[in-house]
């Protein structure tokens, strides 16, 4: 039970950040229930990020290296904007990347049974 205009936007978001820096490779778009939470990730074979900035990723404007972005358009803000999102929805999210290998989104909303 959850706001379904602002679960799109997230996984509009994340897709689109994932299509953007992922030059060869695949990205994947699933979802899992996982205990009392429905988990959504997308995944990608993009450049990914250094282990140091996996707590920054969500910041506003926030890119790990400039000569990285160039060529893609955007302001720097969808990530933080999905951050915002998931604060509304009570949800979670967190990355899984290493540079070079790809990024892991994971966005876990509060999931009750149906009935």
């Amino acid at each position: 039970n959850t706001d379904p205009e602002l679960l799109y936007k997230v996984i509009n978001h994340l897709a689109d950040n994932a299509v953007k820096f992922t030059k060869q490779g695949h990205v994947s778009i699933g979802f899992a229930l996982q205990g009392s939470e429905l988990v959504i990730f997308v995944k990608d074979t993009g450049v990914g990020v250094n282990k140091e900035l996996h707590d920054s990723i969500f910041n506003k404007f926030m890119q790990e290296n400039v000569s990285d972005t160039r060529g893609h358009e955007g302001s720097g803000l969808g990530l933080s904007i999905v951050e915002g999102i998931a604060k509304l929805l009570k949800a979670r999210i967190w990355i899984e990347s290493e540079k070079g290998l790809g990024f892991s989104f994971f966005f876990a909303l509060p999931f009750e049974g149906m009935g």
